[in-house]
């Protein structure tokens, strides 16, 4: 079962996969794996998830994107 605002990756494809508030799984995902997606929960300390987080802005002292102001 996966939970609304948690960063998943398909073991299948290996595309991160942050699901939103509605569970909505990302089409890309569908189409690569046809139906067969097998979805792992990723930290904050993957890098994959680190280095996408850092396209958000500087990252706090948890790995994830800081609160805009905090340093």
């Amino acid at each position: 079962m996966v939970e609304a605002n948690t960063t998943y990756r398909c073991a299948h494809c290996t595309q991160l996969l942050p699901f939103d508030a509605h569970l909505r799984v990302p089409d890309a995902c569908l189409r690569r794996c046809q139906g067969g997606c097998d979805w792992r929960e990723v930290g904050p300390t993957d890098p994959a998830v680190r280095a996408a987080a850092s396209l958000d802005g500087d990252l706090g002292p948890d790995g994830l994107p800081a609160a805009p102001g905090v340093a």
